[in-house]
């Protein structure tokens, strides 16, 4: 019998078919850098990578040196919250939402306000936001759960005539000038919304709380809303506070590389901004403005602006009265994500 031919080169690098068998299911790993599991990372994928970014954005205080939120800063002590915000690292911010740990406010877990960011847990509470902020929680007021609205509706608009009111909703355009300015402002860096057009109930209390100088507990109220969101599962929301969690990352201790991309700033509160504000919330639904105005830049080629109205006489007397008493307040300390927390450790017991 004749010696079996050797194989060619060619015949060397394919493999022998063999029946009946089939293949083996890919099995997908998880990225153990970015992610802490396969479930968290699935999670990216198919809801918190869809989330747009609403960013903090820097008050131009010096385009508004007669609006009360420019005293207000100062008596909160806001100064780095209404400062150029952290570079934002929208990957990062992303994958801070996907591993947040859902065990965060529970007390006795192993890893009790901690959260897992890049391969490490790193703290993230109240006292951390505060710190960061370069805040206190001395002088602290509870949000009140004002049951006249009618006065809050007064208060904001400027106007004895303002209750009731037409809607269901407060409008942005009838505020004041100087409630207008701490809105804008508020919808960024302290209670993020993209919508501008109506107020609700709540966000008319915490502007009214906030106007009469009553300081709250920030750290607080910023970490509930970022672990509220931080539960959610659906793509149809949106990552609020991505300087402060990219702050808050990189002072821990986070890995960021240097060729990590940054999402570009959007600008300042700056007069030019606000000015813009007025013309979205002024404009019916579906018109297109007359003159296109680049978003808070001088309109250079186009007449200039009309300068803002003073905010009514009586309103602006009212706030400097309650600002110049601020010190003669009775102060209250409230700690109310506490008290959520000895709850839940209670109901866990029964």
């Amino acid at each position: 019998m004749a010696p079996k031919r050797p194989p060619t080169a060619a015949e060397k690098g394919k493999k022998k078919a063999t029946g009946g068998t089939s293949k083996r299911p890919r099995v997908e790993t998880t990225d153990a850098r970015h992610y802490l599991s396969e479930e968290h990372q699935d999670r990216f994928k198919t809801s918190i990578s869809h989330w747009t970014i609403w960013g903090e954005r820097k008050l131009q205080l010096d385009d508004f040196p007669h609006s009360e939120l420019y005293n207000l800063i100062d008596i909160y002590g806001w100064s780095k919250i209404a400062d150029t915000p952290h570079k934002v690292y929208s990957q990062l911010v992303h994958e801070f939402y996907a591993n947040f740990n859902q065990d965060i406010d529970i007390q006795g877990t192993e890893h009790y306000g901690q959260t897992w960011v890049r391969g490490k847990w790193i703290m993230f509470t109240p006292r951390i936001i505060n710190s960061y902020y370069e805040i206190t929680t001395d002088d602290i007021h509870p949000l009140p759960s004002i049951q006249d609205m009618g006065e809050v509706a007064r208060f904001l608009y400027g106007r004895d005539d303002a209750w009731p009111l037409p809607g269901r909703d407060f409008e942005h355009s009838k505020l004041t000038d100087s409630l207008l300015i701490l809105n804008v402002f508020v919808s960024h860096n302290i209670d993020p919304t993209r919508h501008r057009t109506t107020i609700n109930n709540a966000r008319a209390r915490l502007l009214y709380h906030l106007a009469h100088g009553r300081k709250i507990d920030l750290g607080n109220y910023i970490y509930t809303l970022i672990s509220m969101l931080g539960f959610q599962t659906d793509k149809r929301h949106t990552a609020i506070f991505p300087a402060l969690i990219s702050g808050v990352c990189e002072a821990a201790g986070v890995q960021i590389s240097p060729a990590e991309p940054e999402m570009k700033s959007k600008g300042s509160i700056n007069r030019f901004a606000l000015e813009n504000v007025r013309r979205h919330i002024a404009r019916p639904v579906g018109a297109v403005p007359a003159v296109p105005v680049a978003q808070d830049q001088p309109p250079e080629q186009q007449p200039a602006a009309p300068q803002p109205a003073a905010p009514p006489a009586d309103n602006t007397a009212l706030l400097r009265q309650i600002l110049e008493g601020q010190a003669e307040q009775t102060r209250l300390i409230v700690a109310t994500r506490t008290e959520m927390r000895g709850m839940q450790q209670e109901l866990a017991t029964l």
